[in-house]
């Protein structure tokens, strides 16, 4: 029998061959290989070869793509070079095609691969000749749903506006969201519960998702936390310059929903293309302003990035002042 797992899916993945082991006869030969430097010719005398109890023998060999054809092992670096240059993508993939449906019974051949496989080629082969499993990562419209669902299978709470904040602090680069999980775990496996403030703190973000941290602070009218995040962000070396250009991308978008402030959330995502947590975040937001008053915020910010550029104040103690008088509404 031949499986194959792959995908970029590392905690489903993971899961699956554990499941696989967890089957498994105490006396099974398990024999694991990586794929680099490994010939067809080597992965057909691991799987030919006799269980050393006369049971089951199980081959895994991790990064398929990393495979060889039958001849690579016979031969010189240069000539495998040359080789390869020429012929060994569809030599590997003959190959492969060839002695597939030749696995013994007794074998059990599972290719593990940590990232998906495609349609021609080595995948149209796998596809058609073994079990074939992939465990992908959602697109990142889904990631917020995704990343609720993969902390409480562990036992975590997590809300929606959490899941939110680290959907868009990984961004496009959905590689390192099982790494910023598992980081999240770790520090928050004494409560169970991830908040927005552990976020905040552990994850690396772009400042236009740093920001929110302060934007929220100043529509709560929490001075304190709102300068405490400002000047964590500027512990972390993100530099002024970038922090007034996320707070005010932040405030442009709250004038825009108090021109709507009437319709709702939902026409604000609808007229704006705004994702609907951020239009949900600014709605709620306006609450605590007047009509107009996020207009004349955005104005006051305007004045403070004009007198840090015009030499007139220290951008970082004007932002400062201006998060202050912000969270007073002192317009």
């Amino acid at each position: 029998m031949v499986v194959t797992i792959c995908g970029n899916d590392h905690t489903k993945l993971n899961e699956r061959l554990r499941a696989i082991l967890s089957e498994l006869e105490e006396d099974t030969d398990v024999v694991e290989l990586e794929a680099t430097g490994l010939s067809i010719r080597d992965l057909r005398d691991y799987c030919n070869t006799m269980p050393l109890f006369g049971g089951k023998r199980v081959v895994i060999v991790k990064g398929i793509s990393s495979l060889s054809s039958s001849d690579a092992s016979s031969s010189t670096d240069q000539e495998y070079s040359e080789r390869k240059t020429r012929t060994s993508s569809s030599q590997l993939v003959k190959d492969l095609e060839d002695y597939l449906p030749e696995v013994p019974e007794t074998t059990l051949l599972v290719f593990f691969d940590r990232n998906p496989i495609g349609t021609s080629g080595i995948g149209r082969v796998l596809r058609k000749y073994s079990s074939f499993e992939e465990y992908l990562l959602p697109e990142q419209a889904e990631l917020p749903l995704y990343i609720r669902k993969a902390f409480e299978s562990d036992g975590y709470k997590i809300d929606s506006e959490s899941a939110e904040i680290l959907a868009q602090a990984v961004s496009n680069d959905v590689s390192r969201l099982q790494s910023e999980m598992d980081k999240l775990k770790m520090y928050c496996k004494d409560k169970l519960r991830i908040d927005p403030e552990d976020i905040y703190l552990l994850v690396d973000m772009p400042p236009d998702v740093a920001v929110w941290d302060i934007t929220d602070a100043i529509y709560s009218k929490n001075a304190g936390k709102a300068v405490q995040s400002f000047r964590a962000l500027l512990e972390k070396g993100v530099a002024p310059q970038q922090i007034i250009g996320a707070i005010s991308s932040q405030i442009r978008n709250l004038v825009i929903a108090d021109s709507c402030r009437d319709k709702g959330s939902l026409y604000l995502q609808q007229a704006t293309g705004m994702k609907p947590f951020v239009a949900r975040k600014l709605s709620t937001a306006l609450s605590t302003f007047k009509p107009g008053q996020p207009k004349k915020l955005l104005e006051m910010l305007l004045q403070v990035d004009l007198s840090y550029k015009t030499g007139k104040a220290e951008l970082d103690s004007a932002l400062e002042l201006f998060i202050q008088q912000a969270c007073a509404r002192r317009f």
